[in-house]
């Protein structure tokens, strides 16, 4: 199997499927380098952006059901959000096509925010959230928009984040091990953790 160092990261996870059935699964190398916690079948990883195939099969769900139109302008559902930053005619698939002119700002994910949170903070940092180029005029790598749809989902579905993501995507796929990050679920399951350590 692949050396931790060829990857880049400390352990991983492996699990081969043939014709839709396991045929091997096995954790390698480190789930905690420092405290020298091994990786196994049932340590925990972040999603990190493979969270947005959640964002966007939801999104579609709505879609589907005409909740919702991918051509909406975002200040439809988030008018604060969008004036404050002058973008006024972004649209759903702006945000997800990351060309809503803004740069990507992943520092402020070390705050712990939320989804709705988000429109929050472009209020009160407006000056490190003004748009760099006119709307689609570039592509440019931006978390936030898909985050921002996830905020809007919320809104329409009036349920917290969480509870959307667990009822409408891992639920039905099976993911009993999944959920979406925040302080409480976290507090349950620290005990096989992947830690961010060097190989």
């Amino acid at each position: 199997m692949m050396d931790c160092k060829y990857i880049q990261a400390p352990g991983y996870g492996l699990i081969v499927i043939k014709d839709g059935v396991p045929i091997y699964k096995k954790g390698y190398g480190y789930s905690d380098v420092e405290n020298n916690v091994q990786t196994t079948l049932d340590t925990l990883f972040p999603l990190g952006s493979c969270s947005k195939a959640s964002t966007v099969f939801i999104l579609g769900t709505l879609i589907e059901n005409g909740k919702i139109d991918i051509g909406d302008e975002i200040s439809k559902y988030a008018p604060g959000w969008f004036n404050k930053i002058d973008s006024y005619d972004a649209t759903i698939e702006d945000a997800l096509l990351m060309r809503i002119g803004l740069l990507n700002n992943d520092w402020v994910w070390a705050l712990n925010i939320s989804n709705t949170d988000i429109w929050d903070i472009v209020g009160n940092w407006k000056e490190k959230f003004q748009p760099q180029t006119k709307l689609r005029y570039i592509w440019n790598y931006f978390n936030f928009g898909y985050s921002l749809v996830g905020g809007i989902i919320q809104k329409i579905l009036d349920q917290p984040w969480q509870d959307i993501v667990q009822s409408n995507f891992f639920k039905p796929m099976g993911m009993d091990q999944s959920f979406v990050y925040h302080r409480a679920a976290l507090e349950k399951n620290p005990e096989d953790y992947a830690f961010v350590a060097s190989c």
